[in-house]
Order: structure tokens, then sequence, then C-alpha cells
């Protein structure tokens, strides 16, 4: 049991002679917490529940998003046990708008959804997309920030209820695995093999740093790869592991460096986590990077902490080099080893603050926030051999 102590000191300020003794500091006050293992909707924490474009059973061939969000079926999400306090929205860019503007149509899809996501108390956390697939098409860098600027009034407006965004924009399914028009392009070798991954170009560049100013200061980005960061900020990759953000002071100053965190989409795959894990020094540094900022992910079903379908048990005891994992909900699919409860948990790696917690890839619009067992689509590596 442990005992927090509060210091509250008053400074008094007054007009009266300077001989005037000031006001005694108030008294210590020890406030005692009691242990509570339920299950409570923890704003930005926990599972989170996806939507996503839906499948129309051509690869490549989604041009529509999801339907509109429905009240009851949000609200559902937090009074369920498990009580969710986050969506993943998946918002897809038709290839319609790939040589024109976005519609007022459009536009105002996503005011409805976000109004929705107010009304039913929860947030999103938003990835603009333009290929759900990994045929790795996106469009001219002219159009993406045109683009952008249209969507800044709407992120802007709905700041309150957006989580954090996700990079997107980038290649199949919006992570940056490749990229038609050269976003993406295989610049860093691995120093295991004869691998070379995923870095940002100079356009590319110029894309995240572009949506990022689109988003309020007090808002995140997060990146699918840990070296986007580093490539983002031009960091020497033998520098770059060492300038993972220190202190608190330096987490709050809103500098662009201090508002990007990780998205694992290979979560426990292995102990690289796929391709997430791949430079020298890149777990380590997203581990003290993380203690700071967002750090997300998405459970692979390859992970060798699946117990059967639809079901991923994490024991952290077991968790020696992977990213540790805040969970905030419990439940038949999705649970932590041995005794349910709302905790978080750290490990020697990283502090993740949501876990995707979602039905095989595309899925229906479900109430039912079932436990991943779809691979993303960006975990193979940049050749055959992931």
């Amino acid at each position: 049991m442990r005992t927090i102590v509060f210091l509250l000191l008053i400074f008094v300020t007054s007009c009266a002679p300077a001989t005037q003794p000031l006001a005694a500091p108030a008294a210590s006050q020890h406030v005692r917490y009691e242990p509570d293992d339920a299950v409570f909707p923890n704003p930005e924490r926990g599972f989170y529940h996806p939507y996503n474009p839906p499948y129309t059973g051509k690869m490549g061939g989604q041009e529509k998003l999801h339907p509109p969000f429905q009240l009851a079926e949000l609200k559902a999400l937090r009074e369920s046990p498990e009580a969710i306090t986050l969506v993943r929205d998946y918002i897809l860019i038709p290839r319609k708008f790939w040589d024109a503007p976005l519609s007022e149509e459009y536009l105002a899809e996503l005011q409805h959804n976000f109004d929705t996501v107010r009304a039913a108390g929860l947030k999103s956390v938003v990835r603009f997309l333009y290929d759900w697939s990994m045929n790795n098409r996106d469009p001219d860098e002219k159009t993406i920030l045109s683009h952008l600027d249209q969507l800044k009034p709407v992120i802007q407006k709905n700041a309150d209820v957006i989580a954090w965004l996700q990079a997107g924009l980038i290649g199949g399914c919006g992570e940056a695995n490749a990229s038609d028009h050269g976003y993406v392009e295989l610049l860093h070798p691995a120093p295991r093999g004869k691998l070379k991954w995923q870095g940002l170009t100079d356009a590319g560049r110029r894309i995240y740093l572009h949506e990022l100013a689109i988003l309020p200061a007090s808002r995140m980005m997060t990146v699918r790869y840990p070296r986007l960061k580093w490539d983002l900020f031009n960091w020497p990759f033998d520098a770059a592991p060492y300038l993972a953000i220190a202190n608190p002071n330096e987490a709050v100053t809103a500098t662009p460096a201090a508002r990007f965190g990780f998205y694992n989409e290979g979560f426990m795959g292995d102990e690289n986590h796929y391709a997430m894990f791949q430079m020298t020094g890149e777990a380590d540094f997203t581990a003290r990077d993380s203690e700071f900022v967002v750090h997300e992910g998405e459970i692979s079903k390859f992970t060798p902490y699946n117990s059967r379908p639809h079901q991923v048990i994490t024991d952290i005891r077991d968790i020696t080099r992977p990213p540790s994992t805040a969970v905030a909900m419990t439940g038949p699919g999705c649970r932590l080893h041995g005794k349910p409860t709302a905790t978080t948990t750290r490990s020697s790696a990283a502090l993740v603050t949501a876990l995707s917690c979602s039905p095989p890839r595309p899925p229906p619009v479900s109430l039912l926030a079932t436990c991943s067992n779809s691979i993303s689509k960006s975990e193979t590596a940049a050749s055959p051999a992931s």
C-alpha cells in the first residue's frame, strides 16, 4: 500500500506593509488510495475498436468510407464490460479525389463522424489513407498537400475528440511500407543480413511535416517505424538512438520531435516485431522516447502468445524485448494472463498506450471488440524474407 503525500504551498501576495508576516504554509495532507481492480473508461488508453473501409472483394478496390458512425453503437463500446474509450478510424480518400479537391459532401461525412464520437464520449485515433491494400498507390505530392489543407479546418475543429493522428497517406494502407511516388524508398541497410528497410525521402518528409502542421500543438502523430522519425529530422543513424526525448521539460515543448510517437503493427510478432525494430538502437530509442510520446500498436497473428482463435494472451513476464502494453480492458477476447485487471505495465523496452483489438481485416462494422488475429499488411519486410 502506498501513501502519497501532497504538499500544498500557498503563496500570499498583499498590498499590506512589508512588515506584515506572510501566511503560514498549509499543513501537509496525507491521502491514501485503495487498490481498485475494476475496469473503468480510461481516456486515451486501452484497447481501441477499429473502423476500416468496407471490403469489396477486390484488392485495392475499396473506394468508399466505412458506413457513418452510429451513436448507439459507439455508446455501447464505452458502456461495455471492456469500457472502450477509443475508436481507430481509417479514413479513405477515394480514387475520385486523387486529381480533384475533396467534396463538401465528403468533408460533411467526416464532421458527422466526429460529432458522433463526441456525443458518445469517445475519442478517435485517425489515419487518412489513399490505398486500402498493399498496392502501395498514392497521388502526387501537390494533391496530398492540397487535401491536407482542406482537412485542416475539420481537424482543428475536432481536435478535442482526436486522441492522436497516425501518419498515413503514403503507400498501402497508409503505412509507408512503399510508395509508387517515391515518398519512401529502401534507404537503410539492415545491420542483420542484406536487406534494406524503409526510409522517408524529401517528399515524404514534406508530407508528414505538413500533416503535423494541420494539427493543434496539443495533438501528436505516430509513425509506422521509429526510423521514420529519424528520417524526418535528418538525424544521423549513428547518433539517432541517443536523441530520444530525455525529460518531461523537453516533452512539453511542443517541438516537432516531441510530437511524433509510434504505431507498431507487428506487436509481439517476433523479437523485432517484424519490420518495427530493424536498425541498430531502434528498439532502445523507442523505449526511451515512448516515456513521453504516444506508442500504440496492433497485435500480430504470428505472436507466440496466441492461445486460440480470437484470443491473444499477453503475459508481460514473458516479454523481454518488445514494448510492454498498457492494457485498460479485459474480457473473453483480450485479457491479461492471470488475474484480470486494468493496469499499466512497463518492460525494458517501451510503454504502449493503446493496442488494437480488432477482428480479422477487413472487418465488418461490429459492436464486438474481439482480439486481432490479423497481420498488418506492412509487417512483411522490404524483401520476401520477413
